[in-house]
C-alpha cells in the first residue's frame, strides 16, 4: 500500500560543540528517526569547533560551514523536495543572517518553514538591529510558516509577524528513565544538604551570585551543607568577562568558602550528570539569560526542588514558585540567600517540593510527551484548516494518493493533439476554458487523498478513515478502536479491494450507505485488531463550527442575483461564462481546493446551510443546481422552502428516483419556477430536426449511436443512489427522443448493461426508435453522436452536432458548422432571457415524470 510519508528537513547545529540547543536537536532528531511516517533529513551548519565562543562569530570556519549548509540545503530542496524545512534560529546578527539565508531559499521551493526559538531575546534582538537588518528580519519572517517557543509568555516575540495560531509552544525535554522509589531513597540522607549547580560557568549564568548568596547562607544556618559546583569555566558570550578573570574570582571563592564548596569540574557524561542530580537535594540555577534551560528539566527529572530566577525566559512557567521551587529576582543575591536557607532549613519542604517536580517532570517534559506535542505541531502545520472540523488533534495523519483518478484522464486521453482538435471543433474559447479546467479538475482530483488518522484519547488509540475534499471531516461510521496501545499508524494494512471502495467513498451526505458499509467492512477485515467506535466522534469531532464560506475580496447582495450549488468542471466550463457577473455565492464541498486554482469575486461555502442563509436574503434569485443527482429533488426543496420567489434551474438530470421526480412535478403545479438542463433539446439543428417531423406520416424509424466516455467504477456516477449511467447520461437521448416525438412508449426492450447496451422502443403512432450507446472505443472526439431519422421519404442524418443532413427523395440539403454545437449557449440564453421578461420554465412539467420513469423503468431492465 503506498503512502505519502511527512518529509522533514532539519537545518541547525549539531555537537560538538555541546551546548543546550545542539543537544536537544541531536536528541530529537534520533526520537523523529524512529517514526515511521516521518523521513528526517539533517543540514549540519556547526563548524565542530568544542569552544562555544565561536558561535555566531564571523570567521574563516563559520563562513565555510554556513556556505557547506548552504548548498547541501539547495540539494536537499531540489532532489528531497521536504514538506517542513525546520530550523532552530539565533539571535545574533551573523548567525542569524545565515538563518534567515536558509528561511529565504526554502520559501522559494514552497516548503513550509518551521522556526524554533530556544532562547527568549530574539525581539530584544531584532529592536537592537539596524533599519538595514530589521528590513532583513522582516523579510524572512513573511516567509516562516509557523514558530516555536519554549513558553506561553513568549510568544508575543513573534506576534509582530504571526498571528497566534501559528505561534506553538513547546517545552523542552530531557530523555531519562527515572525511578521514583528509587530517587526518593537518595534524598533521605539527614546529614548533610546536598546542594548542587550544574551548567557552564558564565558569569551570567549566576555562578558569582550563587557563591556570594552561599556565604550569607553559611553564616545564617548551624544546618550542615555542601554545594557541588559542576561545569567549565569560559569566556562569558553574554557579558563579556574574559575565562582569566572567571578563573581569578571562581578560584577566590572557593577559598573563602573552604570545605562548604566542592568544585567537581565538566561533567561530560550522561548517566555522571544524573548520578550528581539524584544525591542533590537542593538545585540552584540563578541564571540571568535563559530560554528553557534543560538543567532545570534534569534536575526536576530527579526529584529536585529548584531555586532559579523569575522572569527569565520561562524558568517560571517550568518552575511554579511554592510549588516544586523558588524564584528569586535576577542578581538578587539576599533573596537568593533567603531561598536556599528556606529549603536547607525545612527537610518536609524539600521532599514536597521535589516530589512536585518529580510529577511535573511526567506530565509536560518527557521526550514521550515533546513527541507528541512536536508531531502535533508538523500536523498543524502541514493542515491546518482541514483539522477546522476536529477538536481533538490527530498525532499522525497518513495520505494515501489515489490511483483510480488517473483512469479517468488515462482512458479519455487527454493530448496536445486531442487539445488543437477541439480548437477546431468547439472553437478557441471554449476549449481553452475546458483544457484549463481539464488540467485543473485533474490536480484536484489527484489532491483527493484517502486519509487515515491516528488519535490518543483517554490512553487509548482511535484511527478514523476519510478523504481530503480540502478539509478533514470524519463520518461517525469511520471511526475505530484499537485492542492494543502501541499500533501504530504504519500498521494499518488495506488490500487492493479495500483501497478500490475508498477511491468509492467521500464523505458527503450523498455517498450511499452502501458504499460506507462496505468500506467498513473492507477495514475490518483488514485490520482485525480494530474495532468499531462511532462514540468517540463527538468527543473528537466538533458539532459546530462557524460559516465555512471561503470567501473573496467583494460579497454583493442584490435582487435577481444567481446562487451555483455544484461547482464542479461542467459549471465552470459552460455556465460560468453567462452568469460571472450575476453570481452572489457559490456551493461545492470541494469548495477549498477550487478555491486553490481559480479567483472568482464571490464566496464559495462547502456546507449547504450556510448558502442557504444567503439565498434566503436575495429576492427573485437565480438558483442552479448541478450537485451529486440524488440531491437535485430535495435541494430544490428547501430553496423553495426557504425562498419561494427563487427560481430553480436543475442540470439534468431532473431527478433520480420517480418520488423525487412527483416531488418536482407537484412544485411546478404549485406554480413554482423549476426548469430542467437537457441541452440538446435547444441545439439548432435538433429545433430543424423536430420540426421536420412534425410533417411525419406513417412509420418514422429513429436511430441514435452514441459514444459516451469511460469512466472508472469509482467514480461517483456509479452510487447505488445515483441511478447509474442510465441517469446520468442515457437520459440525455431519452430526454431527447420524448422532445422530437412528444409520445408515450408502449414497449421497449434492453440489450447489454448501463455501458454498453442497445435500447429499442416502440412508441405510440408507429414510431420505432433505438439508442445504441457505447464507451468502447477512442475518447479522442470526447462524446460523439450519430442519430438517423427515417420518415416518408425523408432520410435524417446528423453527425457529432457539426454535419446536417436531409435527403427528400432525391433532394440533398446538407448544413455544415466550424464548431460542434449542442445547444448550451442557448439554453443558458433562453434561461436569461425566461427570467429577465418573467416567462414560465422552457422545459415541460409532464416531460419531468416521463424521462424518470422510464430511465427508472430502463434501470429496472437491466438488474433483472
Amino acid at each position: 500500500m503506498e503512502y505519502s510519508k511527512i518529509k522533514i528537513l532539519i537545518v541547525g547545529s549539531f555537537p560538538p560543540p555541546y551546548h543546550g540547543s545542539a543537544i536537544y536537536l541531536d536528541k530529537l532528531r534520533k526520537k523523529l528517526i524512529q517514526e515511521k511516517d516521518l523521513e528526517v533529513f539533517v543540514v549540519d551548519t556547526s563548524d565542530k569547533r568544542d569552544d562555544l565562543t565561536n558561535l555566531g562569530r564571523f570567521d574563516f570556519a563559520n563562513v565555510y560551514a554556513g556556505l557547506r549548509s548552504l548548498f547541501k540545503l539547495i540539494y536537499y530542496l531540489i532532489f528531497v523536495r521536504p514538506d517542513v524545512v525546520y530550523i532552530p534560529i539565533s539571535q545574533n546578527h551573523w548567525a542569524y543572517f545565515r538563518d534567515g539565508l536558509f528561511i529565504l531559499i526554502s520559501s522559494v521551493f514552497k516548503a513550509k518553514i518551521l522556526i524554533h526559538l530556544h532562547g527568549s531575546y530574539f525581539l530584544k534582538f531584532y529592536e537592537e538591529s539596524s533599519w538595514l537588518y530589521q528590513k532583513f528580519i522582516d523579510l524572512t519572517m513573511k516567509r516562516v510558516d509557523g514558530a516555536i517557543v519554549l513558553g506561553e509568555k513568549l510568544k508575543y516575540i513573534f506576534e509582530k509577524w504571526l498571528s497566534t495560531d501559528k505561534i506553538f509552544v513547546l517545552p523542552n525535554f530531557i530523555e531519562w528513565e527515572f525511578n521514583e522509589d528509587k530517587i526518593r531513597s537518595t534524598k533521605n540522607d539527614e546529614s548533610v544538604v546536598r546542594i548542587t549547580y550544574l551548567g557552564n560557568l558564565h558569569e551570567s549564568k549566576g555562578i558569582f551570585d550563587l557563591l556570594e548568596a552561599i556565604k550569607i547562607v553559611k553564616k545564617s544556618t548551624r544546618t550542615k551543607f555542601i554545594v557541588n559546583i559542576a561545569g567549565k569555566l569560559r569566556d562569558d558570550p553574554v557579558t563579556g568577562l574574559s575565562l582569566r578573570e572567571h578563573e581569578i574570582r571562581f578560584g577566590n571563592y572557593l577559598k573563602e568558602l573552604g570545605d562548604v564548596a566542592n568544585y567537581i569540574g565538566e561533567i561530560k557524561e550522561e548517566k555522571d550528570k544524573f548520578e550528581l542530580l539524584k544525591n542533590t537535594d537542593i538545585f540552584v540555577f540563578p541564571s540571568w539569560n535563559e530560554g528553557q534551560p534543560l538543567v532545570i528539566l534534569e534536575a526536576m527529572s530527579c526529584g529536585c526542588p529548584v531555586i532559579s530566577t523569575k522572569d527569565v525566559g520561562v524558568i517560571d512557567e517550568t518552575v511554579i514558585d511554592g510549588v516544586n521551587g523558588l524564584l528569586v529576582e535576577k542578581r538578587n543575591i539576599r533573596q537568593l540567600a533567603d531561598a536556599i536557607l528556606k529549603l536547607v532549613n525545612n527537610r518536609d519542604l524539600r521532599i514536597s517540593f521535589g516530589m512536585n517536580s518529580l510529577k511535573r517532570f511526567g506530565e509536560f517534559y518527557t521526550i514521550e510527551r515533546h513527541i507528541y506535542e512536536f508531531r502535533k505541531i508538523l500536523i498543524v502545520l502541514l493542515f491546518g484548516e482541514k483539522l477546522r472540523y476536529l477538536k481533538v488533534l490527530p498525532v499522525a495523519i497518513k495520505l494515501i494518493p489515489p490511483r483510480r483518478f488517473n483512469d479517468l484522464f488515462d482512458l479519455r486521453g487527454y493530448t496536445l493533439k486531442k487539445f488543437i482538435k477541439f480548437l477546431v471543433i468547439e472553437g478557441i474559447g471554449l476549449s481553452i476554458n475546458k483544457a484549463k479546467n481539464k488540467l485543473i479538475e485533474r490536480k484536484i482530483l489527484k489532491g483527493e487523498y484517502l486519509v487515515i488518522m491516528k488519535f490518543k484519547y483517554d490512553k487509548n488509540i482511535f484511527f478514523c478513515f476519510t478523504r481530503d475534499l480540502g478539509y478533514f471531516k470524519p463520518e461517525e461510521i469511520m471511526f475505530f478502536k484499537s485492542k492494543f496501545d502501541d499500533i501504530g499508524i504504519n500498521s494499518i494494512y488495506l488490500s487492493t479491494e479495500t483501497l478500490d471502495i475508498f477511491e468509492h467513498y467521500l464523505p458527503v451526505p450523498s455517498c450511499p450507505d452502501d458504499v460506507k458499509e462496505k468500506l467498513v467492512n473492507g477495514i475490518l477485515k483488514d485490520n482485525q485488531y480494530l474495532v468499531p467506535f462511532p462514540e468517540i466522534y463527538t468527543v473528537i469531532c466538533r458539532t459546530k463550527i462557524e460559516s465555512t464560506a471561503i470567501l473573496s475580496n467583494r460579497i454583493s447582495l442584490r435582487d435577481n442575483g444567481c446562487f451555483i450549488l455544484g461547482f464542479g468542471g461542467y459549471m465552470r466550463e459552460y455556465a460560468l461564462h453567462f452568469f460571472k457577473k450575476d453570481i452572489i455565492a457559490a456551493l461545492d464541498y470541494k469548495a477549498r481546493a477550487i478555491r486553490r486554482y481559480f479567483k472568482f469575486d464571490f464566496p464559495i461555502y462547502d456546507r449547504f446551510e450556510d448558502i442557504m442563509d444567503e439565498i434566503a436574503r436575495v429576492k427573485n434569485p437565480l438558483v442552479i443546481i448541478a450537485t451529486y443527482h440524488s440531491d437535485h429533488a430535495w435541494m430544490t426543496k428547501m430553496v423553495l422552502d426557504c425562498n419561494p420567489t427563487a427560481r430553480v434551474f436543475i442540470e439534468k438530470p431532473a431527478a433520480v428516483t420517480n418520488e423525487d421526480a412527483n416531488i418536482l412535478f407537484e412544485l411546478r403545479a404549485k406554480g413554482a419556477f423549476i426548469d430542467i438542463g437537457y441541452n440538446r433539446r435547444h441545439a439548432l439543428f435538433t429545433q430543424v430536426i423536430r420540426n421536420a417531423l412534425k410533417d411525419s406520416k406513417g412509420q418514422v424509424h429513429i436511430t441514435f449511436i452514441v459514444k459516451e466516455l469511460k469512466i472508472p467504477k469509482t467514480h461517483w456516477y456509479f452510487w447505488s443512489n445515483q441511478g447509474t449511467r442510465v441517469t446520468g447520461n442515457w437520459t440525455h437521448w431519452i430526454d431527447l427522443l420524448r422532445f422530437l416525438t412528444g409520445k408515450n412508449v408502449i414497449n421497449f426492450s434492453v440489450i447489454g448493461d448501463d455501458g454498453n447496451a442497445t435500447v429499442l422502443f416502440e412508441l405510440e403512432d408507429k414510431i420505432l426508435a433505438e439508442i445504441i450507446v457505447t464507451d468502447i472505443g477512442s475518447d479522442f472526439y470526447g462524446v460523439e453522436e450519430y442519430f438517423e431519422i427515417r420518415f416518408n421519404n425523408t432520410t435524417i442524418k446528423l453527425r457529432d452536432y457539426r454535419e446536417l443532413e436531409i435527403i427528400n427523395n432525391f433532394r440533398k440539403i446538407r448544413y455544415k458548422r466550424m464548431r460542434r454545437d449542442k445547444g448550451h449557449y442557448k439554453m443558458y440564453l433562453t434561461l436569461k432571457e425566461n427570467i429577465l421578461n418573467n416567462k414560465g420554465p422552457f422545459y415541460p412539467a409532464e416531460d419531468i415524470l416521463w424521462v424518470t420513469h422510464l430511465c427508472n423503468e430502463i434501470i429496472r431492465v437491466i438488474k433483472d
